[in-house]
């Protein structure tokens, strides 16, 4: 009867303190450094021991901030294939939506308040002030259209600017669905203090 072999994937224990190499180590190491006839000195090998701990170390820190990325996008749906089609992240990830024009509208206000981060700032306001709001508006709206013709287009060509989008989208998703609880949670208080 043959066992089963568990699939373990390699990891990398981040060690907590480098424990000196004894004096024979060392000694190994500087000969092993012998360049032609002169041995390596002593404070050679212990440079060379220190230089590797720091590699190890920084790949350790490396495998760390790959394994914590691969779980912040590890339940985020993905298309088939890349390129992905702007309709692959609407059904996808705007996939609450009840129908197509409901999920476009919105990755529309998506789109806007992506804009809306970008111009935050005294930016804004000198603009604001130099050619009027409903302008600078109107120039936000132009951008959301370019967007949406950008996405329509072109679609998202890499799998990293589809899990980037996909996070930013499912945070302001968030911030929406608390915000309109919250009101609705508001106008029920409303009504029962009228009452």
């Amino acid at each position: 009867m043959k066992r089963q072999q568990s699939k373990v994937e390699p990891t990398i224990d981040k060690p907590r303190r480098w424990k000196l190499p004894s004096p024979l180590e060392l000694a190994t190491l500087a000969g092993i450094l012998r360049r032609g006839e002169e041995p390596a000195s002593i404070t050679e090998a212990l440079q060379l021991w220190r230089e590797g701990c720091q590699q190890w170390e920084f790949e350790v820190e490396v495998q760390d901030a790959r394994d914590t990325a691969a779980r912040t996008y590890e339940d985020i749906p993905r298309p088939k294939e890349f390129p992905a089609k702007l309709n692959d992240f609407l059904g996808l990830i705007v996939h609450a939506a009840k129908t197509p024009a409901d999920a476009n509208k919105r990755f529309r206000d998506f789109l806007r308040y992506r804009i809306d981060r970008s111009y935050a700032g005294p930016s804004l306001e000198s603009a604001i002030k130099e050619i009027g709001r409903a302008e600078v508006e109107r120039l936000k709206e132009a951008e959301v259209d370019a967007r949406m013709k950008k996405y329509s287009d072109d679609g998202l060509r890499y799998e990293a600017s589809w899990l980037e989008l996909a996070q930013d989208y499912d945070g302001w998703w968030e911030n929406q669905r608390s915000a309109k609880s919250t009101a609705s949670a508001k106008k029920r208080k409303k009504r029962t203090k009228a009452a």
